[in-house]
């Protein structure tokens, strides 16, 4: 809860038990030689995150101090310093060299005590985007296990243990004391907003009890159009799906923007293609799979399926009560052109299991905070396959692996943008995903919280800007609240 004074907390809801584990396993992989990138690039070092800010179009402004080989990326010099969460300076002797730890790294070495270079095997414009790694102490890196308290050189710092429930950090400038909790109950998560409990909840609820929230008194609720990708996933190496027909005429049966008018109720817009149409790299010319249940059903017919031998799909999603709805109008969409799916709910550790390891026909997850255009490698190049890559149809295609391989070596962002731009096309036509919509970020907030944005793809950065409100009394639970408890309980 945020007061006057700087020891008093805010209290953030958010379901976010893979965010802790998340933030866990990138510390452990930053101790990590893991990758094998000719050029040098320089770069500032600027607290645990080296890149600065990304722009409307995804353009990522760097903090280089020079440029970048076979690139042309701002040059941003600091003079700051920086320094670790217990006072330690940040040079480039304490990283102890783990961002050698990316790909198409060849050395790593201190030019002087705040500058980085990296020697990298094969030029590639888009390195410095990967460097949103976080930087260890090299005293921790050589350690067998990280300290309970990781220390970083960010605008916070960690003041509790990394628990599956709960975490508080601490921000530097002014002691301003933030809690994380984790409440996995949206009708919990929003009554406590309500009653004042709770002060700040980011992408948690679904579109129907954000226009409950809307209507309670001393909440704001704030729309951003987001990037989270939401998509179908089907198995390529096996099954029906792995025919191509049988892949369009299942994008051809699903009415999306039925689906994103009344269940999202516009708070998301249709997709196309894995990248937002104003990415750099992405493109609002791919044409967009049209709802036509008709040729749906001829395809099926074709290959093979009709009302005498309908295809039967297993369809696998999570145990999330808005998810389990979009499969079941899924469900009744296919129904009526002779396609039978069973849905299977699974928690979210068993259902991403089960992706991983290739045991789904059909399954439906979102790709969040995509940014960079390395997700075309990561999702759908042939060497991709899990565990090395997100390729967990089993996807392969000669025309893209080349695409990725030319975009990956071209000198500038445009070329990188017609390679990219070309095989969005081909991704479209083959259909490895069936894509759905683009998710907007939506967040609510109390009074006690001034000053909060989001950016791009809904992170937390903005907590380091908030201001508290001055004391006073927290608003009484509201009347609306309490009615909404006794018609609505906890799953």
């Amino acid at each position: 809860e945020i007061a006057g004074s700087p020891n008093q907390v805010l209290g953030v809801t958010d379901n976010f038990q893979n965010h802790l584990l998340d933030m866990r396993n990138a510390l452990e992989q930053s101790r990590a030689a893991t990758k094998e990138q000719d050029g040098t690039v320089t770069v500032l070092l600027n607290g645990n995150r080296l890149l600065l800010t990304a722009d409307q179009q995804y353009s990522v402004r760097y903090a280089l101090a020079g440029p970048a080989a076979s690139s042309t990326y701002p040059h941003a010099p600091g003079t700051a310093q920086i320094l670790t969460s217990d006072g330690e300076d940040v040079t480039a002797e304490s990283t102890g060299g783990q961002l050698g730890a990316l790909l198409n790294v060849r050395t790593v070495s201190a030019r002087d005590s705040k500058t980085i270079d990296f020697e990298l095997i094969k030029p590639d414009p888009q390195f410095p985007g990967l460097l949103v790694i976080g930087i260890l102490r090299a005293a921790d890196a050589t350690r067998d296990a990280l300290p309970e308290i990781p220390i970083g050189s960010g605008p916070f710092r960690l003041v509790t243990q990394l628990t599956p429930t709960r975490v508080a950090v601490e921000r530097v400038a002014d002691g301003q004391r933030i809690d994380f909790l984790v409440a996995p109950n949206e009708t919990t998560r929003a009554l406590k907003l309500a009653r004042g409990e709770l002060d700040l909840a980011q992408n948690d609820f679904s579109p129907d009890l954000i226009g409950w929230l809307r209507q309670q008194p001393g909440l704001t609720v704030t729309r951003r159009a987001g990037t989270v990708f939401s998509y179908l996933g089907l198995n390529l190496a096996r099954g029906p799906t792995r025919n191509p027909q049988v892949r369009l005429a299942l994008g051809l049966a699903l009415d999306r923007a039925t689906l994103v008018h009344y269940l999202f109720h516009n708070q998301a817009r249709l997709a196309n293609t894995v990248l937002v149409p104003e990415h750099w790299a992405g493109t609002a010319d791919v044409p967009a799979i049209p709802f036509d249940q008709a040729r749906s059903r001829e395809l099926l017919r074709r290959a093979g399926f009709d009302s005498g031998h309908p295809l039967v799909l297993h369809y696998k999603t999570s145990t999330d009560n808005f998810r389990r709805r979009i499969a079941t109008i899924f469900q009744a969409q296919l129904h009526q052109v002779g396609v039978e799916l069973q849905i299977e709910t699974h928690d979210w550790g068993t259902l991403y299991g089960d992706i991983k390891a290739g045991r789904f026909e059909i399954f439906s997850l979102s790709w969040v905070g995509l940014q960079s255009p390395d997700i075309f490698r990561h999702a759908f190049h042939s060497t991709a396959l899990p565990p090395a890559g997100a390729n967990r149809g089993h996807y392969a295609n000669p025309r893209v692996d080349a695409l990725i391989e030319q975009a990956e070596t071209a000198a500038d962002n445009d070329t990188q943008a017609r390679f990219y731009r070309e095989l969005q096309a081909i991704l479209q036509r083959d259909l490895p995903y069936i894509p759905l919509w683009f998710e907007d970020t939506v967040f609510v907030h109390g009074p006690r919280v001034i000053g909060y944005d989001t950016d791009l793809n809904g992170h937390y950065d903005g907590l380091s800007k908030i201001m508290p409100r001055v004391a006073r009394a927290l608003p009484g639970p509201s009347s609306h609240a309490d009615d909404f408890a006794r018609r609505l309980r906890p799953d």
